[in-house]
């Protein structure tokens, strides 16, 4: 599949999609790194034609993960009409109390975000099969935490694989805290009947206000459902983006991944390791 092909069926409609082309596909795409995939699977696993296993399964979290960012959009086209909507029978109404708006698309949009969130999860988990002989079907959790049991797998390697992913392995670790929180928020609608730690539109008479939904956090912190989205989103490209990258370094001994004049990122071979 080429870049044009590779366009025409992931179009990039925001600069977010446009990142995930660009930093991720792209690469992925490139002939350094299926050769580097298809090497690592004949000389260390003993298979051939490794990167079309590889990349028909990373293949399936990038439509995910634009999924989930059109879920984002959706979200936010939907909240603009529903405050027009609201404002509207807001002018036809003489009230005294403060009122609540809800609106079930909103939350079913918060829903589809999440849902292809953990979607791009589980196959990033899958990622890992093929170039380390796992088997795992899903992104699960193990004591509360999610990736601990990619950890612990990683971590059962044979001393010939494991000594390669530990920049891997790190990376996962100092991640699971913010992941086994977007899971959590996840679970709940699945499992009991919806966000809880979501506000519904309110309109407040002492001031004649519409306060757009929050995210109330364990925390304490209150933040507007949109702007958490959007950063949620953006943080998550980066970590897929370096999930696949410290996936695809802990096979190429030697290598590393940066970025060249032109703003991509390519294969290259840092100077100490030179001889």
């Amino acid at each position: 599949m080429d870049n044009m092909v590779l366009t025409s069926i992931l179009k990039a409609n925001d600069e977010i999609d446009e990142r995930i082309l660009n930093n991720i596909m792209f690469f992925l795409m490139d002939n350094i790194t299926k050769t580097m995939v298809d090497f690592w699977g004949n000389q260390t696993l003993k298979k051939d034609k490794l990167y079309e296993i590889y990349f028909s399964i990373v293949i399936d979290g990038i439509k995910s993960l634009f999924k989930m960012n059109s879920h984002r959009r959706s979200y936010i086209k939907n909240k603009g009409l529903a405050e027009i909507e609201i404002l509207t029978d807001l002018k036809k109404t003489d009230t005294k109390i403060d009122l609540a708006y809800e609106r079930h698309e909103l939350t079913s949009d918060i829903d589809g975000f999440l849902t292809q969130f953990k979607a791009t999860l589980d196959t990033l988990a899958r990622s890992l099969n093929p170039l380390f002989n796992l088997k795992f079907d899903g992104w699960h959790k193990a004591k509360g935490k999610s990736g601990i049991k990619i950890v612990n797998a990683l971590n059962n390697l044979p001393s010939n694989i494991k000594i390669k992913i530990d920049k891997l392995n790190t990376f996962i670790q100092d991640n699971i805290d913010p992941i086994t929180y977007l899971v959590l928020l996840r679970d709940i609608p699945m499992h009991r009947g919806g966000l809880k730690n979501v506000s519904n539109f309110t309109y407040r008479t002492n001031n004649r206000s519409l306060v757009s939904p929050k995210i109330i956090h364990p925390d304490g912190t209150v933040e507007d459902v949109e702007i958490f989205l959007t950063r949620q989103m953006n943080n998550f490209v980066d970590f897929v983006q370096n999930f696949i990258f410290s996936s695809l370094i802990s096979i190429a001994p030697g290598m590393t991944i940066g970025l060249n004049q032109k703003g991509g990122f390519v294969w290259y071979i840092p100077k100490e390791n030179i001889k």
